[in-house]
């Protein structure tokens, strides 16, 4: 879409806020607005709890259409470029959830599943709040009906008939050697019918992150030029009690220990074994005393007088 397309490669910058700059913080969220697609409900921050710090995730997009490699999709028709309107894909949406902190927690089916070429799915998500620092929980639900006569299947089918009228007239036009084929709006819908509920589980989520973070339908050019930016509070540790400090580094010393035992197992800690002379085993003809009266029984561990005779055991 032009030369200052964003690209993945520079998935996040980050800008990071402490307790003593909260006041700082409060002017830069002007400038949030101002200068990036600001995906935060929080219009002032009030308080930063010790231990934690806000962070300021800018998440590029690669402003490219999907068909030349990029992660936008074009919603309608225009003939300009500036009123075309684009709408973001999978891949950014994901990584704007990932750099904000948010998670799914839920995915369910909530249609009968008596017809395999309709789906219903209900998706829920949870989303960090700076602003109180708990998790909010969205909801999203999506329905692909792929069922004969929908208005889906009519849509893919108009929308196939349109494409190929745009080949014809340019083959026409350039006076193409053989006439373009039509293709099957059938095959397209048969692949769509294979992976429906995987679909609409995907549709579900990514509704339920939309209206989460407040991301918009469609976007134009100039607003995707301006990258993504969402807040997340995360545990830095930061304090300024210097024994609160140390307190805070034993902790997550603990926690790293308890992490370790759930990785690998619980070891329990106890001294090495200390073998004593009475567990050494004694060969009676080897290490007894040559003037010992006593004999070992190795079956039963058993010491008995040794029976008279030679001091070597031999008989007279």
């Amino acid at each position: 879409m032009g030369a200052q397309d964003n690209k993945p490669s520079d998935l996040a910058v980050r800008e990071v806020f402490h307790k003593e700059d909260l006041g700082a913080l409060q002017k830069r969220l002007e400038d949030f607005g101002a200068r990036y697609n600001f995906l935060s409900p929080v219009v002032s921050i009030e308080w930063i709890p010790d231990f934690y710090s806000i962070s300021a995730v800018r998440v590029p997009v690669d402003t490219r259409s999907m068909k030349e490699g990029g992660e936008v999709f074009e919603v309608g028709w225009a003939k300009e470029s500036k009123d075309k309107k684009f709408s973001l894909s999978k891949a950014p949406i994901e990584r704007i959830a990932m750099a904000a902190g948010a998670d799914v927690l839920q995915v369910l089916r909530t249609d009968d599943r008596t017809d395999p070429h309709y789906c219903e799915c209900s998706a829920l998500v949870s989303i960090p709040d700076v602003g109180t620092g708990r998790s909010r929980r969205v909801q999203g639900t999506a329905e692909i009906d792929l069922r004969e006569g929908s208005a889906l299947c009519e849509k893919m089918a108009r929308e196939n008939e349109k494409a190929y009228q745009a080949r014809l007239a340019r083959a026409e036009r350039e006076g193409w050697s053989k006439k373009p084929k039509k293709s099957d709006p059938r095959v397209r819908v048969g692949e769509m019918r294979a992976t429906i509920v995987r679909r609409c589980e995907t549709a579900a989520i990514l509704r339920a992150y939309r209206r989460g973070f407040g991301i918009k339908s469609h976007y134009t050019y100039d607003e995707l030029a301006r990258p993504f930016l969402v807040l997340r509070l995360v545990e830095s540790g930061h304090c300024d009690d210097p024994e609160a400090r140390k307190a805070y580094r034993q902790m997550a010393l603990a926690r790293m220990a308890g992490a370790s035992d759930a990785l690998f197992g619980y070891r329990e800690q106890r001294p090495p074994d200390v073998v004593t002379a009475s567990a050494i085993p004694v060969d009676p003809k080897v290490d007894r005393d040559p003037g010992s009266t006593e004999y070992l029984d190795e079956e039963t561990g058993e010491v008995t007088p040794e029976p008279a005779g030679d001091p070597d055991g031999m008989p007279y």
